[in-house]
């Protein structure tokens, strides 16, 4: 044996060492290769995880819709029902009266007749007379002073309410708002003119109970109007920019 040869001892040790590092890294491999499914089941459940305020926020989402079902079931508790009834319209003006607004409701062909002649209308709407049949129609007059001839008093809004939670006749009131709009004449008088609008309701007049109208000038004073009863005088409030008294108009 050489002198510088290695010993059988120092082969065996050195072969030794080799298994060993191989067998440890092939531990090491093992391990790795273990952990795999651990960091899969891992990554899995955080999505699970994850995942469960997003059903949560669904859960909340419907408590919300239930909650908007129920605040439209409220809305269409409090909403008012009207007829919508048809209706035509005559405009008019006469001479003032010193009434700065007015309301008449017109209930038979006596009404009708005496509020004509009061006005020196009969020759304007004479065919009134004979055209309307109260049985099954009924004739509110909202009138109000202009400084000119060159307004129109316009019908804004129309609705029957019902007073009453059945469907009784008699239990309804008529609700009228109108305001006042310029013609557009450029040449016009300067005279203080009453103008107006006769509304024709296809409702008979004894289905009404009561009456309620609202009407905006050319100062944009408004007048409140109403009565609980078709026997009562209809009485005209002012409120808006001037301070107003308390008018009254004998049906």
């Amino acid at each position: 044996m050489s002198p510088h040869s290695p010993s059988r001892r120092a082969l065996l040790l050195s072969g030794a060492g080799t298994l060993s590092l191989s067998v440890l890294a092939g531990c090491i491999s093992d391990l790795d290769d273990d952990s795999s499914p651990d960091d899969a089941e891992s990554t899995a459940a955080d999505d699970e995880g994850s995942s469960t305020p997003d059903e949560s926020n669904d859960g909340d989402g419907g408590d919300k819709d239930g909650d908007d079902l129920e605040s439209d079931d409220d809305d269409e508790a409090t909403t008012e029902t009207n007829d919508d009834p048809e209706y035509e319209l005559e405009h008019y003006q006469h001479l003032a009266t010193g009434d700065e607004a007015d309301v008449s409701l017109l209930t038979d062909h006596d009404d009708l007749e005496t509020w004509l002649a009061d006005r020196m209308l009969e020759e304007d709407l004479e065919s009134l007379l004979d055209d309307v049949n109260f049985s099954a129609e009924t004739l509110v007059a909202l009138e109000v002073d202009a400084p000119t001839p060159c307004y129109k008093l316009e019908l804004d809004r129309l609705a029957i309410a019902d007073d009453s939670d059945d469907e009784s006749d008699g239990d309804k009131t008529l609700e009228l708002e109108a305001s006042v709009h310029e013609t557009g004449d450029d040449m016009c008088s300067q005279v203080i003119t009453t103008i107006g609008v006769l509304v024709r309701v296809s409702v008979a007049s004894d289905r009404i109970a009561g009456l309620s109208a609202g009407i905006v000038d050319t100062d944009g004073s408004e007048y409140g109007m109403g009565t609980t009863s078709v026997s009562d005088d209809v009485t005209t409030d002012e409120s808006g920019d001037e301070a107003g008294g308390a008018n009254s108009t004998d049906n």
